[in-house]
């Protein structure tokens, strides 16, 4: 055999492994994962934490007997993004060395969140080495995961559009009910909003009735972050579809096939509106979007938000300012003094060096943008332009919701925009060695 039907004899066998690890016990195990840290159900039965770091632990020892092929791309990967990695693990150990110091008052709830954040990087990793197939099986399951879930919660959200947002405050039954129900809080609307534009990227990669399930799937997802009425995630999840019609109708391969299904959806969609109009939910929602939108125009921008957060920003900066360098420690998260009175908690771009100063802005912003650097340089040789340019959108979407809102240290947002924005670019560009192996 020659040299050349060797390695062409290894890339066939190294590619059909790649493919029957897409449903291997790995897969599942990483699916069941994300899903504790994100489904508004499994993230409250489970506990968050404490189920997930078990479900990690049995993902970590599946991966390790994947074979030396896997760990030799993924210390490619490794190598490759060393300073984004440093960065991380500086920011990790200040935020560590807050909680153990006792600065503030929930460093610790600071430091589960930034290990969940590792966790997720690392599994990002992995399925970098894997290859592109892997991580389109991993979104398309949690897409239709997610869409499952918000269609089973949107008859609750009809009913009551109030209570996510109440189970953000009150505990106990009202939670419980929630939770149960499929309605998620904040973090989770937030979520869908910034993973949105990459998730129906991904559904018009597909063909016949799984391109149709993954549409409808986004479409309920939509509809549910809409009726939780977090105007932010709503803003965000708006113009995050609305860039991806415009790349799928300018930038794809298939403009005809986009104009047609663009033709069939919008009759739907203003019949829809028409039938629904004069609802309590979609009353009760316009009569936020008017309110916000006239007190706006006739104030400004930031004296007309009726959200109150022109005040809250203030305090996040007053306090920097005061504490340039190393801040006054953890301090965002319910029941703590500081908060809202020293760190507003709506704007991860102002409590981060509120709580952490320029030390600990320093390490996560550099860490982000080597992050996002990787991914920007990654949309060349990367998957299909539409999707990649959609998680270029999805990047936008994260530093503009954390403008206004939390979502540093939000575990869905980090699950959604580090695993499925960041890592969709990341997934077409790697994965290289494991399927073609080395010549020697």
């Amino acid at each position: 055999m020659t040299w050349t039907e060797r390695i062409s004899d290894r890339d066939e066998t190294s590619t059909q492994t790649a493919r029957r690890s897409r449903w291997s016990i790995s897969m599942l195990l990483a699916l069941l994962y994300v899903l504790v840290l994100v489904s508004p159900s499994l993230s409250y039965i489970g506990h968050g934490f404490v189920s997930a770091s078990l479900l990690y632990f049995l993902w970590l020892v599946s991966v390790f007997f994947r074979g030396p092929m896997l760990r030799k791309s993924i210390r490619t990967q490794i190598s490759s993004r060393r300073f984004e990695l440093y960065m991380f693990a500086c920011w990790m150990i200040f935020v560590f060395s807050n909680a153990l110091l006792g600065r503030g008052y929930t460093g610790w709830r600071h430091f589960l969140s930034t290990v969940t954040l590792g966790m997720i990087i690392v599994m990002e990793i992995v399925f970098a080495s894997l290859g592109d197939e892997n991580h389109k099986t991993m979104l398309t399951l949690i897409t239709i995961l997610l869409g499952l879930e918000t269609m089973r919660a949107l008859p609750t959200l009809w009913s009551d559009p109030t209570l996510a947002r109440t189970r953000m405050f009150l505990g106990g039954e009202v939670s419980e009910r929630a939770a149960l129900a499929g309605v998620g809080e904040y973090g989770f609307y937030t979520a869908c909003a910034i993973g949105m534009p990459t998730m129906l990227a991904a559904a018009m990669e597909k063909r016949g009735l799984l391109r149709l399930l993954l549409l409808l799937s986004c479409g309920a997802i939509g509809l549910a972050v809409l009726l939780a009425t977090f105007m932010g995630a709503t803003l965000l999840m708006i113009v995050g579809v609305a860039f991806v019609v415009l790349l799928v109708v300018f930038a794809g391969r298939h403009r005809l096939r986009a104009i047609a299904v663009l033709l069939v959806i919008v009759p739907i969609g203003v019949i829809l509106w028409d039938s629904f109009r004069d609802s309590a939910p979609v009353n009760f929602f316009l009569d936020k979007v008017q309110r916000q939108s006239s007190s706006v125009l006739a104030y400004g921008l930031v004296e007309g938000d009726l959200t109150g957060r022109a005040p809250l920003w203030e305090s996040s900066l007053r306090t920097f300012m005061e504490n340039p360098l190393f801040g006054i420690g953890p301090s965002t998260g319910q029941s703590n003094p500081n908060l809202i009175h020293r760190v507003s908690g709506h704007s991860s771009w102002l409590d981060i060096p509120a709580e952490y100063g320029l030390v600990g802005l320093g390490f996560y912003a550099m860490f982000l943008v080597a992050a996002i650097r990787r991914a920007v340089v990654s949309t060349r040789t990367g998957r299909s332009r539409v999707f990649s340019l959609a998680c270029i959108v999805g990047c936008v979407l994260y530093i503009v919701g954390g403008a206004y809102n939390p979502v540093a240290l939000v575990g869905p947002v980090n699950v959604m925009f580090f695993l499925f924005v960041i890592g969709g670019t990341e997934a077409g560009t790697s994965g290289r060695l494991l399927r073609s192996g080395s010549p020697s």
